[in-house]
């Protein structure tokens, strides 16, 4: 989980599932709507409260 672009890139790279929550500039919403979104393996949380449910998601799909 994550709320920096460059941490959410690195994961994907390396194969990780990312679960990512947009920060204050909006970096990672723009490049998730851009193009990660056709990426398999992230998911783009809107709030705080989304992250559990991401995470648990993320865990189930890829653990380890």
């Amino acid at each position: 989980m994550t709320d920096r672009l460059h941490a959410a890139v690195l994961g994907l790279l390396m194969g990780k599932r990312v679960v990512a929550l947009d920060n204050a500039n909006g970096k990672i919403s723009a490049i998730y709507d851009d193009y990660m979104h056709e990426l398999e393996g992230i998911e783009l949380c809107g709030s705080l409260a989304e992250v559990p449910g991401a995470v648990s998601r993320a865990l189930e799909s890829h653990p380890g």
